[in-house]
């Protein structure tokens, strides 16, 4: 069964499933780990730009 999964985890939560994916041989999960770091470093981008567009003083500017 490969269908995809959505899992909600805290960073610390995502950092002890890394910690423990390094103790593996590299072989087995290497491929693991990229996609975990892939997807939460897009969700983090993701973030930092909604972040960004909310602090702006454009975002802040009323319009007449």
């Amino acid at each position: 069964m490969n269908q995809p999964m959505q899992l909600n985890l805290s960073v610390s939560e995502i950092n002890q499933i890394l910690e423990a994916l390094g103790e593996q041989p590299f072989v087995k999960v290497y491929q693991l780990i990229d996609k975990i770091q892939q997807q939460t470093q897009a969700q983090l981008d993701k973030k930092m730009l909604q972040n960004t567009a909310i602090n702006s003083p454009e975002a802040n500017t009323m319009i007449d």
